[in-house]
């Protein structure tokens, strides 16, 4: 996992390479994979110096594949029409739904959804907390490698902690409804 930075003091392309050569070396990737690597870093650069947030590149080192990785934290609680909106958005077949492991956000949920680019999925995490939401997206990844950077991504999500400890789970917040609603849809597909 390497953090993208929104701003940077030296030459992108440089600083994306010297990120990757670590990666490089320690798992003896060919120039061609090293350079897809670099290129995604200058890619997460660009989208973290104009957005929100905190950018991240994750690398699979089974796959050898690399993800982006977006984390928002925002004050004031996501309403239940946005939080459905996010976590079941219009995909190919419907998302898979599932609570998360309790984080510093509380439970959360996570969406698994195909794209309509071939070979590609998405995950999408919504924590939202009382006074806080968190929404993280991992896209796109190619589905060889959704759960391994999935875990990944939960493992970053776990690792948060808030000043003042634990946050409480919102009123506004069910992630049990959607996974209710969408459970059925769930058992005639899986990635």
């Amino acid at each position: 996992m390497i953090p993208v930075p929104a701003t940077i003091d030296a030459d992108v392309e440089s600083w994306a390479r010297d990120r990757a050569e670590p990666l490089r070396s320690v798992h003896g990737l060919d120039e061609q994979r090293t350079s897809v690597i670099v290129a995604a870093l200058v890619v997460a650069h660009r989208l973290a110096a104009r957005g929100r947030g905190q950018f991240f590149l994750l690398f699979d080192p089974l796959s050898k594949l690399v993800a982006p990785f977006h984390v928002v934290i925002s004050e004031g609680e996501l309403a239940p029409t946005a939080q459905r909106n996010f976590l079941l958005p219009t995909a190919p077949r419907p998302p898979e739904l599932r609570l998360t492991s309790e984080t510093a956000f509380g439970v959360g949920c996570s969406s698994t959804l195909l794209t309509t680019r071939p070979g590609t999925a998405e995950i999408r995490w919504l924590f939202v907390a009382t006074g806080m939401t968190l929404a993280a997206t991992l896209a796109p990844v190619a589905t060889v490698a959704t759960m391994s950077m999935g875990i990944t991504a939960e493992d970053l999500l776990g690792a948060l902690s808030v000043e003042g400890g634990r946050l409480g789970r919102s009123a506004v917040f069910e992630p049990e409804a959607p996974i209710a609603e969408t459970r059925d849809a769930q058992e005639e597909w899986a990635l």
